[in-house]
């Protein structure tokens, strides 16, 4: 696969660069979310989970979102991925998910 034509795009600025980047990983960690639910249901969402999943929605992506961010998963070049990248993406989602539940267990107050 030739993506020499990325290295020729004009450099962004670093804060544009992290704002895409962000964007590009929210929007990722939304669908998965949402797939999940998906794939649950067989793709139709019972009326009764609607609820939930909008009030679970921002937990799961701000929880992920901040996770990433303080084990900064948002630098770094993924062009050259390897075994240990992979294995800091597994353990962040872990510690993102394990956050995601706490907050639901044992502070988020039941509609």
């Amino acid at each position: 696969m030739n993506l020499q034509w990325l290295e020729e795009l004009p450099q962004l600025p670093r804060a544009v660069r992290m704002v895409i980047v962000v964007a590009a990983h929210i929007a990722l960690f939304a669908v998965a979310y949402l797939g999940a639910f998906l794939i649950r249901f067989d793709f139709a969402f019972p009326e009764h989970w609607h609820a939930v999943i909008l009030s679970t929605f921002p937990v799961a992506l701000a929880s992920k979102v901040l996770v990433f961010a303080v084990l900064r998963n948002f630098n770094g070049w993924w062009k050259y991925v390897s075994l240990h990248d992979i294995l800091e993406l597994a353990r962040s989602l872990a510690i993102a998910g394990a956050l995601f539940l706490f907050v639901n267990v044992f502070v988020r107050v039941p509609d």
